[in-house]
């Protein structure tokens, strides 16, 4: 494994748009459009520039759709001035080389090693089958599935509608909170605050929780680090009930 490999953050463009929520534990970011990879991009580098200790942390962009002329030529620009903290963009030949001439272009056909002038080394292209890519995700899907309703000499009997007046509005609180995302990170604030699925060490726990609360749309819940951003704002539910995200007279 490489030495970086637990530093490498990755963000994928028009394809993996589910790997984040399955693998919450890995500093994997989906993007729908470049436009939003590319904002991403110059907030990593502007992140890299008040906290010297992440230079080091690689970038790697995997674009499975069409590169534009405009935002190809972005990219060329943005990394270009990326400095010292490593940078790489792999998007389709066929939409890309034409715009970013000086690009390598490696041949995903090949199961041989091939080289890669830039790293100055040999590289093996590896592939995974859409079948292949579909059985994994699954797989990864049934242990954060919902536990079922219980059935059968288990079940716990029903009361009379009238045993209890309050058991309407209780029932209603229920329908209410189950229509949330109960596989949403939850942040526990009794303490040291605790985030499902994030890791408690390092400066790599923002970016955890980044990737795991996700955007909406392009925008993160919780952007980089950067003076001129305002609160985030996502929202979410406690043990009350559902609650707004922070405002800035309402932060948590």
């Amino acid at each position: 494994m490489s030495p970086w490999a637990s530093d490498v953050e990755v963000v994928t463009i028009g394809c993996g748009e589910n790997l984040p929520q399955l693998l919450p534990t890995a500093r994997i970011a989906h993007m729908r459009q470049a436009e939003h990879a590319l904002r991403d991009l110059s907030e990593r580098l502007r992140e890299a520039h008040q906290i010297p200790e992440t230079r080091h942390q690689p970038y790697l962009l995997l674009c499975a759709s069409a590169l534009d002329a405009d935002p190809a030529w972005e990219f060329a620009d943005v990394i270009d001035k990326a400095g010292t903290v490593p940078v790489a963009l792999a998007a389709p030949a066929s939409t890309a080389a034409a715009h970013l001439p000086e690009a390598e272009i490696l041949n995903a056909s090949l199961v041989e090693p091939q080289q890669l002038d830039y790293a100055g080394t040999e590289i093996t292209v590896q592939r995974l089958e859409h079948a292949a890519y579909l059985q994994i995700t699954t797989a990864l899907k049934v242990p954060g599935q919902p536990s079922h309703p219980v059935e059968g000499p288990w079940q716990a009997p029903e009361t009379d509608a009238g045993e209890d007046s309050g058991e309407e509005g209780t029932a209603q609180e229920v329908e209410e909170s189950e229509a949330y995302d109960l596989q949403a990170p939850e942040i526990r604030v009794l303490g040291p605050v605790e985030v499902t699925g994030v890791d408690s060490t390092g400066h790599g726990r923002l970016q955890g929780l980044r990737r795991s609360l996700g955007s909406d749309p392009a925008n993160p819940y919780v952007p980089r680090r950067n003076s001129g951003d305002g609160p985030c704002r996502p929202a979410g539910r406690s043990e009350a009930g559902p609650c707004p995200g922070p405002s800035p007279t309402n932060r948590r």
